[in-house]
């Protein structure tokens, strides 16, 4: 009887590999190896985040870009800003709507000056809408173990909303824009 291998074990890495043997290897922590067949439920999972994904780019695509760089998310009747109101001075995330919005019209570096993170994020979720219609669609994936994730990319990624934030106030103070001053 073969051994049963639990679909959470991380497979070990080869040193060296031959040309039969399955290659891994390690990008941010997750083990990447592979190419293989999907289950249903695995193709329709993607394919549901494939549908998420997209809506949310369909919404930013809808949505005209703030020429303030933030504020964007008002044209969904959402609250404004409440930092923003209170001292002047945009919090963490604003700009990250903007910043989506500019993206999908090809607009790069106004993505980047309205929110450094959002642009990043941005492109994350056009990655994951088109990996996650092929693997849908194909049913081919690659095999993935998350378990091997680090701290670090947590901690890389609110690094990030961090540096995105010191840009845009860094960004606003320079040219004038910043504090915005409520009436």
């Amino acid at each position: 009887m073969l051994p049963m291998t639990s679909p959470l074990s991380t497979p070990p890495l080869p040193t060296e590999s031959t040309p039969d043997e399955p290659r891994y290897f390690r990008f941010l922590g997750v083990i990447i190896g592979p190419r293989t067949r999907t289950r249903a439920a695995t193709r329709f999972a993607w394919g549901v985040t494939a549908a998420v994904c997209a809506t949310i780019l369909g919404i930013a695509a809808y949505l005209l870009p703030s020429p303030a760089g933030h504020g964007t998310h008002e044209a969904l009747r959402l609250n404004p800003c409440g930092f923003i109101i209170r001292t002047g001075l945009p919090c963490p995330t604003c700009g990250m709507t903007t910043a989506f919005s500019h993206l999908v019209r090809g607009h790069i570096v106004r993505s980047f000056i309205s929110q450094p993170a959002g642009m990043i994020f941005g492109l994350l979720t056009i990655g994951l809408t088109i990996v996650g219609t092929a693997v849908a669609v194909t049913g081919q994936s690659y095999y993935l173990d998350w378990n091997g994730v680090s701290p670090r990319v947590l901690l890389g990624l609110g690094l990030l909303i961090l540096f995105g934030w010191g840009f845009k106030l860094a960004h606003g103070l320079l040219t004038g824009e910043l504090p915005i001053q409520h009436g």
